[in-house]
Formats: structure tokens, sequence, C-alpha cells
């Protein structure tokens, strides 16, 4: 790709033009343009500066964020600006890939779908949130296949896994029809937003400013999912 291709991308990245990344070369993303995938009733693509005030409302909802490390409740729309400015990098480098999940026949934002922890963890580990309106419509199992089959065909990662907090039975259900395997709980630090402490985002800066108060420990029940069983469960 010329330069003043890749200076374009990285352009557009920045502003959230709508655009993202595909790879010419697998498994990196960051060498062409992206192609979004589609499933029978969504698109999944970059999020954009557009998507910002939907996304933040949605999943700063207190009943969505109690289940997600990294979503406050509520979310400020500043963060979520600096979130979907770094999914664009996370995703040219190669560490993340973050997408939004948009109805095709309403416009509407459903939820979001990722693989992060591309470089950290020894295999990529999926995440995924549905909008509270549209809980057992079966989304997040459409998103959610659609991912996988990303990682595990164009990616061709060997295995993905997935971590769940203590009482989400909801997400504990989906990942076994998926084909997922418990393996264990591991213990992991996160920002204690207000699902893990009761505490608004705002509220907690103060705090930390005053008491410089720590991260706090979480236990998460660890899935994983091999290459291999997905595509007997495919067959």
């Amino acid at each position: 790709m010329s330069s003043w291709r890749r200076q374009k991308l990285r352009t557009l990245s920045s502003r959230g033009g709508g655009v993202g990344l595909w790879p010419f070369r697998k498994p990196s993303l960051g060498r062409g343009l992206f192609k979004p995938l589609r499933t029978e009733r969504c698109i999944l693509r970059l999020g954009g500066i557009r998507d910002t005030i939907a996304y933040c409302e949605e999943a700063g909802r207190y009943q969505i964020a109690q289940w997600m490390l990294n979503f406050p409740s509520p979310f400020p729309v500043e963060l979520g600006r600096q979130r979907f400015r770094a999914s664009w990098q996370n995703a040219l480098s190669d560490r993340a890939i973050s997408l939004v999940a948009i109805e095709r026949e309403s416009g509407q934002l459903v939820g979001g779908v990722a693989l992060n922890n591309i470089q950290v963890l020894p295999e990529p580990e999926l995440a995924y949130w549905v909008r509270q309106s549209r809980w057992r419509e079966g989304f997040a199992r459409e998103i959610c296949t659609a991912m996988i089959d990303f990682a595990f065909n164009v990616r061709s990662e060997p295995r993905l896994r997935a971590s769940v907090l203590a009482g989400n039975e909801s997400s504990v259900g989906l990942l076994q029809r998926l084909g997922f395997q418990p393996f264990g709980v591991e213990t992991t630090f996160a920002e204690p937003y207000a699902p893990t402490v009761g505490m608004a985002l705002e509220d907690l800066v103060s705090h930390r400013r005053a008491t410089g108060m720590p991260l706090v420990a979480i236990q998460l029940h660890c899935w994983h999912l091999d290459r291999e069983t997905w595509f007997q469960l495919k067959r």
C-alpha cells in the first residue's frame, strides 16, 4: 500500500470517518481497507464520532455496565470519544479489534463485540454487549458468531477465550451455546467504576486524587473455545 494511502487511512481513522481496516496478510489488521463484517441483521464496523452518544447512553446503563470491567455508569461522552479514537489505533497496531453492531434495517446501534488483548494474552479475548432494549432477540449470539468466524477463518487463531463476572448467568449460557468450555477462575485488577463499588465516575476521580485509591481486585470466570471445536459445531 502506498505511503499516501496509509496516511489517508490514518487521517480518516483519527477522525472516525467510517473507514476501517482489512487484512491483506493474515493475521495483521493494519495493512489495508477494512470490509465491515455482515450478519443476517447487522453490520459490524469500527465506531465513529456519530456513534458516540448512543454508545455511551446504552453502554452506560447500570444493567449492562455492572457486568463490564471498563464501562462506567454513567458513561461520559468524552470517554466514549476517547475509546473510539483508541479503537482505531488498536486496530492499526493489531492490539484489539473493537466493533459496533448496527442493525441494517433501522440503523440503530444494538451493541458491540471485540477481540481484546491480542498481543497480551496467549489467545484473543472475546467481549460483547447488547443494548438492554434489544435483549432476548438473539443479537448477542449473532454478533459473537460473526466475530468468532472472523477470528478462526480470517485470522486463523487456534483458540479464543472469554471472561465472565460471577452472577452473569446470561453470558454463561451464551458461551455454552457457542461451544466455550470453562477452564478456571482468575483474579485481575480493574478501575473501580460504579458497577464495582457503587461510585460515579466523577466522584471516583476526585476520590482517587484525594486518597490514591488503588485498583480493585476482581475474580473472573474464564472460558475458552478451540478452533476445531467451533468447526465441528458449525457442521
